[in-house]
């Protein structure tokens, strides 16, 4: 197969998992705040989501789901946010920007 042809294979972007319940795309590892590991911690995270758009229906849902997948520095970063019930827990967009302006 050429390399278009496996691209063609791949489901579009936003697209759910086949009826099979099968979807290829693993979960992404624990981000612990090292920046050189952030761009594709964030690639693999918004992968996942999309990939999974039934599971991940707001953005609060997927805020708390990258907020899971933070360990160590990034955790102890994201503490504030949850005990101030901040606006930016049911703000998608706003989240990632603001993450990435802290590790990126």
């Amino acid at each position: 197969r050429s390399g278009r042809q496996c691209l063609d294979a791949l489901p579009a972007l936003g697209a759910d998992a086949p009826a099979s319940g099968k979807y290829l795309v693993a979960l992404p590892e624990k981000f612990d705040g090292a920046p050189a590991s952030f761009p594709m911690f964030l690639a693999q995270a918004k992968l996942y989501i999309q990939g999974r758009a039934r599971n991940f229906p707001d953005d609060r849902t997927k805020v708390h789901f990258l907020i899971s997948l933070l360990k160590d520095q990034a955790a102890k970063w994201a503490l504030p946010l949850l005990r101030q019930d901040s606006p930016l827990l049911a703000d998608y967009g706003g989240f990632c920007n603001l993450l990435e302006a802290a590790f990126g």
